[in-house]
């Protein structure tokens, strides 16, 4: 495949790939991670929410009811809800370090590509120097299986940015 069709499966054009190539995001990519940063930020204080009030409705019905399995069940939901926080908090201090530190790591080898089944669904990995990515199936179809690459992603978050065939 072209770099062209990496590019319009990856969604980079020249420009990120030449600031890539320099080990720094670019300014789109900059953007993008702060839509992704935002994204989990609302994500994370929605859940929030809906879990403090089905731990609020369960702990009030466990008491008023006196009900010990209500209540420990909203007790339950409001460990579940720590934990949620937790992971969203820690999601986002990847992403404010990624774009702090500005800095872009680069997997350079032999590409694998995995389809690992879960079920019903398919978890498509692309595998290079270590490093593995998850990516939809049509970026996967984009890549060329034990074929050398670069592959530019984030130092602590790990989204893969750009890639490109590397000259062997």
């Amino acid at each position: 495949m072209s770099n062209n069709a990496l590019m319009t499966a990856l969604e980079f054009s020249a420009d990120d790939l030449q600031e890539n190539r320099q080990a720094r995001l670019s300014e789109a990519q900059l953007d993008r991670l702060k839509k992704l940063q935002s994204r989990a930020v609302m994500w994370g204080v929605g859940l929030f929410y809906a879990f403090a009030l089905v731990a609020t409705a369960l702990l009030f019905l466990g008491q008023r009811e006196e009900n010990t399995i209500l209540s420990f069940a909203g007790v339950m939901v409001t460990v579940w809800n720590a934990i949620l926080v937790g992971t969203f908090a820690r999601q986002w201090l990847r992403f404010w370090a990624d774009l702090r530190g500005d800095t872009v790591r680069v997997a350079e080898g032999v590409l694998e590509r995995v389809v690992r089944a879960y079920g019903r669904a398919n978890n498509f990995v692309l595998r290079v120097d270590g490093q593995s990515f998850s990516v939809t199936q049509d970026t996967f179809k984009q890549f060329t299986h034990e074929t050398s690459y670069k592959l530019y992603y984030t130092t602590h978050t790990h989204i893969l940015l750009c890639a490109e065939k590397a000259a062997r």
